[in-house]
């Protein structure tokens, strides 16, 4: 014990400069008329900066479909072909017998149509469904495309032409994003 106070003391004028206390720190002048720093928002930068042409072959290559439709969703592979085919792949949905499928771009919005053929044991069915979304993030990684899933009426000679647009925001049965997979060099 008595080394311990010893070492106490023999510390003790070292601990009293620690415990000094610190020159006083000057005000600084605050100024109530100053003005903001300049800011930037990346939404600034979007538009200043040159946009890439969005065409068709902006959209051609694979992708993942999540779709939500009353209380069920999916997720499809699908490939978009420059030939204006959906061609559809695997998915961990109902499984369909067939597909068949077609998309197109208006300048603003990417369209898809696409045709499913369901069996069961007693009778073969098919839905139709087109796909309205608004391109949101083409350019970015990765690229996608979200928007809304509605019903189509009976196929008239008139649709062969062109998707059937549909106007009224409350014809929509669900919902659904396309995100691009990124093509990997050297994949095949």
């Amino acid at each position: 014990m008595l080394s311990t106070v010893l070492a106490a003391l023999a510390l003790a004028p070292q601990a009293h400069a620690l415990l000094a206390p610190r020159a006083p720190v000057a005000l600084r002048g605050v100024s109530l008329c100053s003005s903001p720093p300049e800011l930037s928002y990346a939404a600034d930068k979007a538009k200043d900066a040159p946009d890439e042409e969005i065409t068709d072959a902006s959209f051609v290559g694979q992708y993942e479909l999540e779709e939500r439709e009353d209380a069920d969703s999916a997720k499809t592979l699908m490939e978009l072909t420059a030939d204006g085919k959906a061609l559809l792949g695997s998915t961990d949905g109902i499984p369909f017998a067939d597909s068949k499928g077609r998309w197109e771009y208006d300048g603003k919005e990417l369209i898809l149509e696409l045709t499913r053929t369901f069996e069961d044991v007693k009778s073969t069915f098919s839905t139709t469904r087109v796909f309205i979304g608004d391109v949101i993030a083409l350019n970015d990684v990765p690229p996608q495309v979200q928007g809304a899933i509605k019903m189509t009426p009976s196929p008239t000679s008139d649709d062969m032409l062109r998707i059937p647009r549909h106007t009224l925001p409350t014809d929509a049965v669900g919902y659904f994003v396309a995100v691009k997979i990124p093509e990997i060099p050297g994949a095949l």
